[in-house]
């Protein structure tokens, strides 16, 4: 079984072929179709296409974070009409996307949060549109928890200097070296490529700086013949 996690059949770029459209994934082996909301504008051609296909499309309610505009409130109120009175499969796309327009950024949050807060009353998943902001996607979530220390444990991302500001004091990384030696990415190869006796982990606060930030405790582990980067 293979699923479509994410279409808009709906939109009118596909009125002409959508039919076709749909057979042609069919025949290829898809038998499921998530379809996340945009705004009421749109919600009559979803509601048609699940009419149409009502045993293959799954339908999500939401509000797209590009339509996110002055008249936000009476879109969201839209949304909660339609949750309270019917079934949907998730809430969904709802996000932030900073890709084309940052003037409506604060009202972007505050969609975002309440739908969050819809979806975990009737705990159904969510589905994230985040274009050119995937620190403010995330940032907006750990608020929600409010907590006293945020650790990054192989998060394998390069945090922007204003991300790590909001949370300083409270941001630790755990870091495969004993820092300040191997910064950044292979540290057990790099360990093994120059020779070392002994690797290990450091545990340090996060600052704007790749792998810079004060210490908290470090932890040496010997390096034995035989061993490789898996091992270590």
């Amino acid at each position: 079984m293979i699923t479509d996690t994410h279409t808009h059949l709906y939109a009118s770029q596909f009125d002409k072929d959508q039919t076709a459209m749909m057979q042609r994934a069919k025949d290829a082996g898809v038998s499921r179709f998530f379809v996340p909301a945009i705004d009421s504008s749109y919600t009559e051609s979803m509601m048609k296409l699940e009419k149409a296909f009502p045993t293959e499309v799954f339908l999500m309610m939401g509000l797209h974070p590009t339509s996110v505009k002055e008249n936000y409130i009476e879109e969201l109120a839209h949304v909660k009409e339609w949750i309270d009175k019917k079934n949907f499969f998730a809430l969904g796309e709802i996000g932030i996307d900073l890709y084309w327009d940052q003037k409506f950024l604060k009202k972007q949050q505050v969609a975002f949060a309440l739908q969050i807060e819809w979806a975990i009353d009737r705990d159904l998943p969510i589905v994230i549109h985040c274009r050119e902001a995937f620190d403010e996607v995330l940032a907006q979530k750990i608020d929600g928890f409010q907590p006293n220390v945020i650790v990054l444990a192989g998060f394998m991302r390069i945090l922007t200097a204003a991300f790590v500001d909001r949370f300083r004091g409270r941001l630790i990384n755990i870091h495969p070296s004993l820092l300040p030696k191997y910064r950044g990415l292979n540290t057990h190869q790099r360990a093994l490529d120059a020779g070392e006796h002994e690797g290990g982990a450091t545990v340090h606060f996060v600052t704007a700086d790749l792998d810079e930030g004060p210490g908290i405790l470090q932890t040496p582990v010997p390096i034995v013949s035989g061993d490789t980067a898996a091992s270590l």
